[in-house]
C-alpha cells in the first residue's frame, strides 16, 4: 500500500481495545492452552504418530483424524504434529543410546582387566 500524509509511517500491527488481535496462539507470550486441549494434542499426535508407523501418508492421517473428530487436522497441522514427534523421538533416542554405549564400555572395560589380570592375552594384543 502506498504511504500517504494521512498513513502512519510505522510498520506496527494495529492494535485493539482488547490488545493485539493478530498474537499467535501457542506461542509463548500468547493464550495458555488449557488442559482439555494439551489432552486433545496428546492424543492427536500419539495417534498421528501410531498411524503413520502403521504406513499412512499425512493426507490419510487427516481424513482418518476428521472421520475420528479430532479438530485441527488439517494435512499441515498433522505434519507438524509428525515432525514433533518424530524430533522427541529422536532426542530420546539418542540419550538412551549415550546411556547403553556407556553401560556396555564399562563392561567391556571390566571384562578386559579381568582377561588382562589372568594373564590369558598379551597386553600388546588389548585395546586402549
Amino acid at each position: 500500500m502506498k504511504r500517504n500524509k494521512s498513513r502512519n509511517a510505522t510498520g506496527r500491527k494495529k492494535e485493539t481495545m482488547r490488545g493485539n488481535t493478530r498474537a499467535k496462539r501457542n506461542r509463548p507470550g500468547g493464550p495458555r492452552l488449557i488442559s482439555q486441549h494439551k489432552l486433545e494434542l496428546a492424543r492427536r499426535r500419539a495417534r498421528v504418530a501410531e498411524m503413520v508407523g502403521e504406513g499412512k501418508s499425512v493426507r490419510d492421517c487427516e481424513e482418518l483424524l476428521r472421520s475420528a473428530g479430532f479438530q485441527h487436522c488439517d494435512h499441515v497441522t498433522v505434519a507438524k504434529d509428525l515432525k514433533l514427534e518424530r524430533d522427541r523421538l529422536s532426542q530420546t533416542t539418542q540419550a538412551s543410546t549415550a546411556q547403553h554405549r556407556q553401560r556396555v564400555l564399562a563392561k567391556l572395560m571390566l571384562l578386559e582387566d579381568r582377561i588382562r589380570a589372568r594373564g590369558y592375552i598379551p597386553d600388546r594384543l588389548l585395546i586402549g
